[in-house]
């Protein structure tokens, strides 16, 4: 099946199972294709409008239709087909019968069909979306809420006979989209024999978005956006951008710094570097792995192994001993444990003979180091980039360039709790590309993070150098907006841990955008005007770097 379609992201919802109508008696909706024409060119059924119907061979069958308001309602969806061309029209999609392709329609529809017979409202999985922006809930927390409090509001709906006859019953997939996107024509079911077909429309999303793919790229507004004039009435514009990390890793290669995805999530290596899973775990040993262990035969690396997995076990154990003795705190008990232990001496001589070298093993799986945001200081999210081995100043400056790939996009301020060695590895490699850009450290890190003996510091990315950034010993930028946008951002810690790659990345660019769109309503109702640059600014015509 080709991949003519775009991503609705799965969502476990939980439901008992239900009647439905007979073919034969009316349904509350009906839920038809959006054509009675076919709409391939070329075909002697096309026609440019609905104006009669050319296709035929109507197929009905009962479904369930999730709604906002009326919860969960009994429904016909019926499809429709063209004799000449084969294809076969539903209400999301059609499909070519002769190679199986499946195309979605363009836009976002009201009625997004989310398993073979469930259908949700658009109004609905916007619920859900928000849901999860403003109170980091989880699918099966949405799931919950939904079943208890919606699903079942009606229950004139439920005893009616003529609407659910005891003979006909059917059972609703458990399995359902709580979390979509309208950047593309439409939205995809997600079942398990779907997921390989996918994972190539989510990554051609994923890169749309990268760098400069969020709408809000091009955000200004009186909060970030500063204009100052000079004695002679000059006017010069400041639009400074602040970077930080945050810790919301994702199972990765456990090769340092590769960005390859898994074939499993379970896999502790891509499929470019599946050899080194028959090799020893020690790092930096290539010897083959022997007798079922991750090591190498070497004494050193097997007790390093055995060390690693024994703690797991000794954990157990000692839980085990304490539920023992937390139900039944007999003191002969707690003497009978006291006299089965065995301590070792501590040796406490000072450094070993062998040096204090630890040996770096492989033995779990991998996650990427950080997830690494630029943003304006008002709090509008302009792009977001995963650092897999380290946060360092290379990898943020890549990123950097990525964000604003052409001169006229640069920020005049670059604000960064390590500007100060970014800023030196920029002038160490001669790199132009931020010559007009000065890297400031923000005022909390630069008061309590760095020495006032680091003279490069002190002398390049001290804020104060900047008086255009504050006045009267007021700041007029939150150099600190990033630390205060973390604390929303660490809210998804326990939904992405385990996402695979190309997933993580399509919900938390999903997220941002739609956390901005509530930033910018937010800033407008506070009076500071937002606004968008002209994008003819930021990339001319002439430049070689447009990515807008």
């Amino acid at each position: 099946m080709h991949s003519h379609y775009i991503h609705v992201s799965a969502f476990h919802i939980s439901l008992t199972p239900w009647r439905l109508t007979k073919l034969t008696n009316t349904a509350y909706r009906h839920i038809y294709p959006p054509t009675w024409v076919c709409l391939s060119e070329g075909c002697i059924n096309h026609r440019p409008d609905n104006s009669f119907t050319t296709l035929s061979d109507s197929s009905t069958y009962p479904a369930a239709l999730f709604t906002l308001r009326e919860g969960i309602l009994p429904v016909y969806a019926t499809s429709l087909s063209c004799p000449e061309c084969r294809v076969r029209y539903y209400n999301n999609y059609s499909v070519d019968l002769a190679t199986g392709a499946r195309t979605y329609y363009h836009g976002v529809p009201e009625i997004i069909q989310v398993a073979e017979h469930s259908y949700m409202e658009r109004s609905l999985l916007e619920f859900f979306s928000l849901c999860m922006l403003f109170g980091w809930l989880s699918s099966l927390n949405c799931a919950k809420i939904y079943n208890t409090a919606i699903a079942t509001r009606h229950a004139e709906v439920l005893n009616n006979p003529r609407a659910f006859p005891p003979e006909l019953r059917a059972s609703v997939n458990k399995q359902a989209p709580a979390e979509y996107s309208d950047f593309k024509p439409s939205s995809l079911i997600l079942q398990d024999i779907q997921a390989d077909r996918l994972r190539p429309a989510l990554q051609e999303r994923n890169r749309c978005m990268e760098g400069t793919g969020q709408e809000e790229y091009t955000h200004a507004c009186d909060a970030c956006f500063l204009v100052s004039v000079d004695s002679e009435g000059r006017k010069t514009k400041i639009h400074p951008a602040v970077s930080d990390g945050i810790t919301l890793g994702h199972p990765c290669c456990s090769v340092h710094d590769c960005a390859n995805s898994l074939l499993n999530n379970k896999f502790r290596y891509c499929e470019q570097h599946m050899y080194k899973q028959a090799e020893c775990s020690i790092e930096g040993c290539s010897m083959p792995s022997t007798d079922d262990f991750r090591t190498c035969a070497l004494p050193e690396h097997r007790a390093k192994e055995e060390q690693y997995f024994a703690t797991g076990k000794s954990i157990f154990q000692l839980k085990e001993r304490l539920k023992k003795v937390t139900a039944d705190l007999q003191p002969s008990l707690v003497d009978e444990l006291a006299q089965d232990e065995e301590f070792e001496p501590i040796d406490c001589s000072g450094k070993p003979e062998t040096g204090n070298r630890q040996l770096k093993t492989s033995f779990s799986q991998r996650r990427t180091h950080n997830e690494q945001f630029i943003m304006r200081p008002c709090g509008v999210i302009l792009s977001r980039a995963t650092l897999f081995g380290s946060e360092s100043v290379s990898a943020v400056y890549e990123f950097a360039k990525a964000t604003f790939p052409t001169l006229d996009s640069t920020p005049e301020l670059f604000i960064y709790d390590n500007s100060c060695n970014l800023d030196a590895h920029i002038k160490a490699q001669g790199h132009q590309h931020f010559c007009n850009t000065g890297f400031l450290v923000d005022v909390f890190h630069f008061r309590s993070k760095h020495r006032e003996t680091d003279r490069h510091c002190q002398e390049n990315c001290n804020p104060a150098m900047y008086p255009e950034i504050f006045e009267s010993d007021k700041w007029k930028i939150n150099t600190s907006i990033c630390e205060q946008t973390n604390r929303w951002l660490s809210g998804y810690q326990a939904i992405l841990r385990d996402l695979e790659g190309t997933r993580f990345n399509f919900y938390l660019d999903e997220m941002v955008k739609r956390y901005n769109r509530f930033k910018v309503r937010d800033l407008e109702a506070k009076g500071c005007h937002p606004w968008n640059i002209p994008v003819d600014m930021v990339f001319p015509s002439n430049s070689n770097t447009m990515q807008y």
